[in-house]
C-alpha cells in the first residue's frame, strides 16, 4: 500500500511537546497513535490498541476522516467490540491471534502487539512495505513532572512508570529491530527529552524538517 515511500509514525512522548504540526502537512504517509489523531487531524491513518481508549474516546475518533484501525487483543469482551463498530462502522477490526513475540507477516495473522501500539503500528507499516519508517514521540521514558505524555486528556492512571518504560525499550530493540533490518527506521528525537532507544539511527526533529 506504501510501498517504497515514506511514512511517519505518530506516538505521545514527551519529545512532540510544543511541536509545530503544521510541519507533517502535505508528508504521505502518516500514521497516529491513540490520541495524537486530535493534534493531526489530516493524518492518514489512527492505530489504537487499548481498549480503554475506545471506551473513553470513541466517540471523538468518529470524527476522524482517515482510516480507523483497532487491534483487537486476545480476551477483549466481544459486545465491547460491537458496540464500537455500532457507534463508527468505519472502524476496522484487526484481530490478534497470538500473544507471543512473534511478527506478523500478514493482517490474517494479526499484528505483532505489546504495551506500546508503536509496536502493532511498525508492524503495519512494514505490511504496508513503507521505507523510510520516521519515528515521532517514540521516547520510552518514564514520566515524572517534567516528562508526561504529551497529551493532555489521558487519565492519571494512564502514565507510564519506570519499569514499563524500560519494557518499551526492551521490545523494540530486542523484538522490533531484529524483524525489521530490512527496513530503514529512523527516530526522530528532540535533545532535550531524548529518546532512549538504541539500535535505530536518530535525527534531530528541528533538522528533518528544517527547523
Amino acid at each position: 500500500m506504501w510501498a517504497g515511500q515514506a511514512c511517519y509514525i505518530v506516538g505521545g512522548g514527551p519529545s512532540l511537546k510544543g511541536f509545530d504540526w503544521d510541519l507533517l502537512k502535505g508528508l504521505p504517509n502518516i500514521m497516529v497513535l491513540n490520541k495524537a489523531f486530535s493534534s493531526v487531524p489530516w493524518a492518514d491513518m489512527c492505530f489504537v490498541e487499548d481498549a480503554r481508549f475506545i471506551r473513553r474516546f470513541g466517540e471523538e475518533l468518529v470524527s476522524f476522516a482517515g482510516k480507523k484501525v483497532w487491534h483487537v487483543a486476545l480476551g477483549t469482551n466481544k459486545e465491547e467490540v460491537q458496540a464500537a463498530v455500532n457507534r463508527d462502522p468505519h472502524l476496522e477490526l484487526v484481530y490478534e491471534t497470538r500473544s507471543d513475540k512473534y511478527w506478523s507477516k500478514s493482517f490474517c495473522q494479526g499484528l505483532s502487539s505489546s504495551s506500546n501500539a508503536a509496536v502493532g503500528a511498525i508492524n503495519v507499516a512494514d505490511l504496508f512495505d513503507a521505507d523510510p519508517i520516521y519515528l515521532m514521540g517514540i521516547d520510552c521514558r518514564a514520566e515524572n513532572q517534567n516528562m508526561g505524555n504529551f497529551h493532555n486528556s489521558y487519565p492519571r492512571e494512564w502514565a507510564v512508570g519506570a519499569m514499563q518504560a524500560l519494557n518499551f525499550k526492551s521490545d523494540f530493540e530486542n523484538w522490533v529491530q531484529p524483524h525489521t533490518k530490512h527496513r530503514r527506521i529512523i527516530n526522530l528525537v528532540n535533545p532535550a527529552f531524548e529518546s532512549t532507544i538504541e539500535g535505530w539511527p536518530k535525527e534531530q526533529l528541528a533538522v528533518h524538517f528544517g527547523r
